[in-house]
């Protein structure tokens, strides 16, 4: 039986994206969309006018007040799509005949001393910079008087003030829900890329089964009503698939294999079954399948409910076959199978949040199996009720909104205990489940920057102490980061080298690397030959500086890009990172992403949001040049102070050259894709050549050297009272002092 953690990983790594389709706006809500969508024209594309009134210039208004107005000729109008041009119209109306397309007409504008009727929503005349409320004027005629002295740009709005042009407005991966359909519409865009709905076909297995609707006990009792089907097309067609409730087929295994190569032959993308997935006579599902020639991707499950299981691929067609008992079926699905289909989907936010609540029941006991058990959640009270088999199975399974969830071998939680729960009526809103952040020997636990452990694990004797890491908002938020890798050492050994040896050879392949620079005691910007010019000059696509309570992001290559400025605040809980074993936030690992590390680390995820808000999509990696402890997956550099206690990709020896590095690079490549559940969709990490020779390593890798013509933005990411710009430290270290390992 395969853990339920590699299960997922496993069945994810797989998942490949469906094809994209261009399709019109007017149908793309509900979509998901194939690719980033920027905003093609500013919104509005010209100053507007935001008040009914009248546009003139603000130097007409300099000295206007009670008693000493100023008076203007009043030249022309124009509404809300229309435009009259030149001329007051009947005194006192709202209207004038002869209305003409908004817009300026040539040789037109407000000139001195003159002023316009206009509309909320109308373009402003060309001239004026200033709009009076008509609350706030007075008509007298053809003219208008104002007694109140108003600056240039007030009541207008200019161009992009809605929308910048270029900027994000979906991005790939992300459901387009209705209201980004009328953001996408009001921006301009008229045709979207949106992946294709895929198509699944239902069947349920079983001569026991009888359509649903239609069981007649006294007349059927050995028949069991076909509800598996009813259930899952609901929920799939909920979530925008193309679904079609197949019905039954036979256990004959000639006519079960006749009906599944049927099945296949009619493009669908996606094959599922019901029952026939255990190890009875009659189980003969997976049998049928492996016969026609299909390609076992995965079999049985360490899952109960839920165990039976089997998924594989015969050509382009995925066959998923799940467990018969109602109670096995849906909690396989709702684990497993649920967000697989989502990410062949194209959907980037796969998982729903998990919650900490408190056991409001006894948890059954049974086997040390992992188990996860149907449940009712009271999110007001933060409690969670169990609900098998108290409540009979059929009974609490169509009762419950949420799962929990025991890993094997931990102790059977008490009522009062703290657990997790997944909350089945929430949205997928996280790229990974909160349930499998934690390595499964449990190493990677949260804990607070004091050392507490603030996550209560069943049967602790901080139990009823609430676990902040098991808040609402737990778990990475989509996007999900990408993967998190740490170059670590004592100051000296070459960790800056190493780094920028690796960002040079990957960037070569294709990759785009955030690097990040820990400077504990502070940092300057843009200093010559400091550790972060040299990771810049490497190639990253992106350099960012970690320091007390402050972080700069600086990207590079953006032709036309200009500086941005987004604050998110200090770094609340500054200090060093977490202990041995504990991760940054939403990290990426081959066994599973993991929890949260107090410190400088939760700068990560802001600094990867910046990027992907500037540059509008993921870095491939994240590579920091520090951060020993945190939990990252290292590449060490020399003799480290102390071993890490998580996972090291490579290490590198005492005095390293171009061939260690190549080696190192290679090494980093294949953990890469291991990781292929966080890359960006549609997006696989490029292979570095066998056998690459060390002479392959570009030149300049690793060493200082000028970047001419370098297009950079550079954002900063917090504040803090005290910027750090003391002088240059030493070599490692030079964008902080001293930077340790």
């Amino acid at each position: 039986m395969i853990p339920l953690d590699q299960a997922f990983a496993i069945l994810l790594n797989a998942a490949v994206p469906v094809p994209g389709e261009q399709v019109p706006v007017v149908r793309a809500a509900g979509r998901i969309a194939a690719e980033p969508v920027k905003a093609p024209w500013p919104v509005p594309v010209a100053p507007r006018v935001m008040m009914d009134g009248f546009a003139c210039r603000a130097t007409d208004l300099a000295g206007a007040a009670p008693g000493r107005p100023a008076r203007m000729r009043l030249a022309g109008r124009r509404w809300a799509g229309v435009d009259a041009g030149p001329g007051p119209g009947p005194a006192g109306s709202g209207e004038g005949a002869g209305d003409e397309p908004a817009g300026p007409v040539a040789g037109q504008e407000v000139g001195a001393g003159q002023a316009w009727q206009v509309s909320t929503g109308a373009l402003l005349p060309r001239g004026a910079d200033v709009v009076v409320p008509i609350e706030q004027a007075c008509r007298a005629g053809e003219f208008v008087e104002v007694a109140t002295w108003l600056p240039a740009g007030r009541h207008v709005a200019p161009p992009g003030e809605d929308v910048l042009p270029g900027q994000l407005l979906v991005a790939e991966g992300e459901r387009i829900t209705p209201r980004l359909a009328g953001l996408l519409a009001a921006a301009g865009v008229g045709w979207v890329k949106v992946r294709r709905r895929p198509r699944v076909l239902l069947f349920a297995t079983g001569d026991e089964l009888v359509p649903a609707g239609r069981w007649s006990p006294p007349a059927q009792p050995a028949a069991v009503p076909n509800s598996n089907l009813l259930t899952l097309a609901a929920a799939l067609e909920s979530l925008g698939f193309l679904v079609e409730a197949a019905g039954i087929l036979p256990d004959e295994p000639a006519a079960l294999r006749a009906a599944l190569e049927r099945a296949v032959a009619a493009g669908a993308d996606v094959v599922i079954t019901t029952g026939g997935v255990s190890v009875g006579p009659r189980d003969r599902v997976a049998r049928a399948w492996l016969d026609l020639g299909c390609r076992r991707v995965l079999g049985r499950i360490d899952l109960k409910p839920g165990g039976p299981f089997f998924a594989g691929r015969l050509g382009p067609v995925w066959a998923v076959g799940l467990p018969g008992s109602p109670a096995a079926c849906l909690a396989v699905f709702e684990v497993l199978v649920r967000p697989f289909l989502l990410r062949l989907a194209g959907q980037r936010a796969i998982a729903r949040p998990v919650v900490g609540v408190q056991l409001a029941g006894p948890w059954p006991r049974g086997s040390d199996r992992t188990r996860v058990l149907w449940a009712r959640l009271d999110r007001a009270a933060e409690t969670v009720e169990p609900l098998v088999p108290a409540r009979g199975r059929l009974v609490g399974v169509g009762q419950a909104n949420a799962l929990l969830y025991r890993r094997a071998g931990q102790p059977v939680p008490e009522p009062g205990n703290w657990v997790e729960a997944l909350d089945l009526e929430a949205p997928e809103d996280r790229c990974w489940p909160d349930w499998f952040l934690a390595s499964r020997d449990h190493r990677a636990r949260p804990a607070s920057a004091g050392g507490r452990d603030h996550r209560a694990w069943p049967g602790s004797a901080g139990g009823r102490d609430r676990p902040q890491a098991l808040a609402p908002a737990a778990g990475p938020v989509a996007p999900a980061l990408p993967p998190v890798v740490a170059v670590t050492g004592r100051s000296g050994s070459g960790k800056t080298q190493a780094a920028a040896g690796l960002i040079a050879l990957l960037a070569a392949r294709g990759l785009r690397v955030l690097a990040v620079k820990h400077a504990a005691h502070g940092f300057a910007l843009d200093v010559p030959g400091s550790d972060s010019q040299r990771l810049a000059e490497a190639g990253a696509a992106a350099v960012a500086l970690v320091g007390p309570g402050e972080a700069a992001l600086r990207l590079l290559g953006l032709e036309g890009t200009g500086p941005g400025c987004t604050v998110t605040g200090p770094d609340v809980e500054a200090g060093p990172a977490g202990g041995a074993g504990q991760p940054a936030p939403g990290t990426a690992t081959p066994g599973g992403p993991a929890g949260a590390a107090p410190g400088w680390t939760r700068w990560i995820a802001r600094l990867v949001a910046a990027y992907r808000q500037l540059a509008g999509e993921l870095p491939d990696l994240v590579l920091v040049e520090g951060g020993a402890g945190a939990g990252w997956p290292e590449i060490v550099t020399g003799d480290p102070k102390t071993e890490p206690a998580g996972e090291v990709i490579t290490r590198l020896p005492p005095g390293f050259g171009s061939a260690e590095l190549v080696a190192a690079a290679a090494a980093l490549e294949r953990w890469l894709a291991t990781c292929a559940p966080a890359l960006p969709l549609g997006r696989a990490a490029p292979a570095l050549p066998s056998g690459t020779a060390a002479t392959a390593l570009p030149p300049g890798a690793g060493v200082a050297g000028p970047r001419s013509g370098a297009q950079d933005g550079t954002e900063r990411v917090g504040t803090a009272s005290g910027n750090g710009t003391g002088p240059v430290g030493p070599r490692e270290g030079r964008d902080g002092h001293g930077g340790g390992a």
